[in-house]
């Protein structure tokens, strides 16, 4: 492939090389060129002074596409580079090739979804081994790690593609709703070790083989099941081959997940989750600008309780957590809560312990884990529920807060554990903040008898022509869309004069026949805002149109506002297959709702 000298601008076809800085005709093979050089460059510490690109090599057909050397002075061929995209069986064999011709003792393939690092002995024997050196790590030292050694990934969200593509493919599971849960009990082992361990357990070293690597994981998930008792059984295992955990680790061990970007965590989690829904629950991630905006608009201090009856893999519980640590570091450490601003209808019990003339309370969040301990969720689907843990697990101390139950169900059918978090005196808790993309849609009706009877939108509602409103009838529904059913349980859990942000789908706002809905909203909650999001926020997953809806609960001495804050989002972040787009919306929405507050 032919190079271009460095230079400012980068012409139409092509891109700049990550390693080198050069500019080289842009292809499918030059993209998976570039996603492996930035983590040789961040991740391994590679520079453009130790590596070459499109080298010519005497006995080779073909030009090899990254070679690393020693260092600046000494240009000997340390490892040699492959990329392509052909197959795992092609890749081998011209990595061996590679090897063959040149000094390296080292070879790597990579396809932009699979990885191979080989290891050629002085014999010429070729052996896989589970990574390559870092930049002045000899092959020995490969797996000798201590926490302090990890570092951010660069792009986290690859490395997951790259684990999925190569389970999917080699391992011993061929069906992607079972790689989920495997590679959520490997997370939690990764995130253990880094947690408790000084000299990390989480390696693989070139001169062990993969059955004492996946021992010693295994050993390791014993230690998470005692940690995390409320996350896994004591009788599930890691039933994943032993070659296939050696690949794991081999992908994971450089890096620290508690180092990464928590965004980044999210989206590769979703990775191995995303498969197995299909939408047929109504079950679809919510978009990190969408959540951020929300949470940005809900607006919670560190002394908020926050939950989501729906969590999912937890973005609205992370974006919240880190919202009320700005505010806490903005404060030094200390978060000064204002008492009196308590409603009237806040508990008497809590007033009892404000001795007058004090008017504020401080409260030291200094602590890591901040203010994770008042975030609460709730998710039906046990999975779901891990990867939501495992989400806390990395971001605090919270994730004894998350239960797995349906949130729609009678608090009585719910476990010990989960009363215990969820219900104060019998009665379900009430919570300062409530953010929820709840499931959606008339496939997935509730039809319990039992469970609709307790809601009021658990009935049919005729409209009174006479007096322009709907009324309650006391048929039960054979039933009932679950979104609308949440609307109800979320203003349940709400504290009078409590917050709500939740998605909800447009029919709900704008259909005649549920008119009786936006009524029951409006009788006991304050609309705050109302915000339409464009048709591509959810896909490729559905083409459901959203908005999101602002509320807060009414109650003795909640003052309604003066204006409802109304926008509509033209452009999310993404087009309809996924792709991402410049044009993003969300966030001028969060300052032109700052400003409409400031008025």
């Amino acid at each position: 492939m032919e190079t271009i000298m460095s230079g400012s601008e980068v012409p139409d076809g092509y891109v700049r090389d990550y390693l080198t800085g050069k500019v080289v005709e842009d292809s499918e093979t030059e993209e998976a060129r570039q996603v492996l050089g930035k983590r040789l460059a961040e991740e391994y510490r590679y520079d453009n002074q130790s590596a070459g690109i499109d080298v010519t090599v005497s006995g080779l057909d073909e030009e090899i596409d990254i070679v690393l050397y020693e260092d600046e002075g000494n240009r000997t061929p340390q490892i040699v580079i492959v990329t392509s995209v052909g197959d795992r069986k092609d890749g081998e064999e011209r990595i061996k090739s590679a090897l063959e011709n040149t000094p390296a003792n080292l070879g790597v393939w990579f396809n932009g979804e699979d990885r191979i690092c080989l290891h050629q002995s002085d014999a010429g024997i070729v052996e896989q081994i589970p990574d390559i050196p870092k930049s002045g790590e000899t092959l020995d030292e490969i797996g000798v790690y201590k926490y302090e050694d990890l570092v951010p990934a660069p792009d986290l969200q690859n490395i997951f593609d790259v684990i999925y593509y190569h389970l999917y493919s080699n391992s011993d599971i061929s069906r992607a709703e079972r790689l989920g849960p495997e590679m959520i009990r490997l997370l939690f082992c990764k995130l253990h070790d880094e947690k408790t361990n000084e000299v990390c357990q989480f390696v693989a070293r070139v001169d062990e083989n993969s059955d004492d690597v996946a021992e010693r994981i295994k050993k390791l998930f014993e230690e998470v099941k005692e940690s995390y008792p409320d996350a896994f059984n004591s009788d599930e295992r890691l039933v994943l081959d032993s070659d296939s955990i050696e690949y794991v680790v081999g992908e994971l061990q450089r890096i620290g997940l508690t180092k990464t970007d928590r965004d980044a965590v999210g989206d590769a989690f979703e990775v191995f989750i995303g498969p197995s829904l299909r939408g047929d629950k109504g079950q679809f991630f919510t978009p990190q600008n969408l959540v951020d905006m929300t949470v940005e608009i809900i607006d919670p201090d560190p002394t908020d309780e926050v939950l989501d009856p729906a969590c999912g893999s937890g973005r609205f519980l992370i974006s919240s957590l880190e919202k009320m640590r700005q505010k806490v570091q903005t404060d030094g450490g200390e978060f000064q809560q204002d008492l009196s601003t308590f409603s009237a209808a806040e508990d008497e019990t809590e007033k009892e312990t404000i001795e007058e003339p004090t008017f504020t309370q401080t409260i030291d969040y200094s602590d890591e884990s901040g203010p994770s301990s008042n975030i609460y969720g709730i998710d039906k689907d046990f999975d779901m529920a891990k990867i939501s843990k495992a989400y806390m697990a990395i971001a605090g101390n919270g994730s004894s807060h998350i239960v797995c139950e349906s949130s729609l169900d009678l608090p009585k059918s719910w476990s010990q554990q989960a009363k215990d978090i969820l219900t104060q005196k019998g009665d379900l808790r009430k919570f300062d903040i409530i953010l929820t993309n709840p499931p959606f849609g008339s496939n997935i009706p509730v039809k319990s008898k039992e469970v609709l009877e307790e809601y009021d939108l658990g009935y049919k509602w005729n409209y009174i022509k006479k007096r322009s409103q709907w009324e309650k009838t006391k048929q039960v529904l054979d039933g009932q869309a679950p979104q609308v059913l949440f609307i109800e349980r979320c203003l349940d859990m709400l504290r009078p004069g409590g917050r709500m942000g939740i998605v909800l789908p447009d029919g709900i706002l704008g259909n005649q026949t549920n008119g009786h809905i936006r009524q029951y909203m409006m009788e006991n909650a304050h609309i705050v805002a109302v915000i339409d999001t464009p048709i591509e926020t959810f896909l490729p997953s559905t083409s459901t149109k959203t908005s999101v809806v602002v509320l807060q609960k009414k109650g003795e001495g909640v003052e309604p506002p003066e204006n409802v804050f109304m926008a509509i989002a033209e452009e999310c972040g993404h087009d309809r297959r996924g792709n991402p787009i410049p044009e993003d919306d969300f966030p001028q929405i969060i300052e032109e709702y700052k400003e409409f507050q400031n008025q």
